[in-house]
């Protein structure tokens, strides 16, 4: 007979292909960015990063701004972005090979509005080094509302990377 109820997870928690996922539960708190990583078999990290809320709004804002426009530089907003969020968890991300990571952004400021493949270590953009996956909030449940340019900023990575075959198609692809 199944299981029902919560049941516990006994091992790492992995996609159709067999990849390790770790999945980032990131929201906003009393003046605080919190990111709680989820390796499975009931094996959590933890970090909370001090942010004012004018300060977090406003480098979500750059952010946005800079991966929306074909002549923005999203490495100083993703930087600030990839400290706070990742820094201190990637060490950990790293030894475990985790090769997808699955974010959830909750919380009273737009943090759904990080492209998190864009996060920024000073060398690579996430997306170069891992799958990423994004849980989308409906647009009408946003704080800013549907965007009236109808404009959106892609993002796409051509090389092969973490296992998976590269797609040569994809530079062609994000400007159609």
């Amino acid at each position: 007979m199944p299981e029902t109820g919560a049941a516990r997870v006994r091992r790492p928690i992995r996609c159709a292909h067999g990849r390790e996922v770790a999945c980032v539960f990131v929201f906003f708190a009393d003046d605080r960015l919190h990111a709680l990583i989820d390796f499975g078999a009931g094996d959590l990290e933890f970090h909370s990063n001090p942010i004012e809320h004018r300060s977090i709004v406003e480098l979500l804002a750059t952010h946005r701004r800079e991966t929306a426009s074909p002549s923005g530089d999203a490495r100083p907003s993703g930087r600030q972005l990839y400290r706070l969020l990742l820094q201190q968890a990637w060490p950990r991300l790293a030894r475990r090979h985790i090769e997808v990571m699955a974010f959830s952004a909750q919380g009273p400021v737009a943090l759904d509005s990080i492209a998190f493949a864009t996060l920024y270590d000073g060398e690579h953009w996430l997306i170069e080094k891992t799958a990423v996956i994004q849980n989308e909030v409906p647009i009408d449940r946003r704080q800013d509302g549907p965007s009236a340019t109808g404009r959106v900023a892609a993002f796409g990575v051509s090389k092969a990377i973490a296992g998976f075959d590269a797609l040569p198609n994809v530079p062609r692809e994000l400007e159609e």
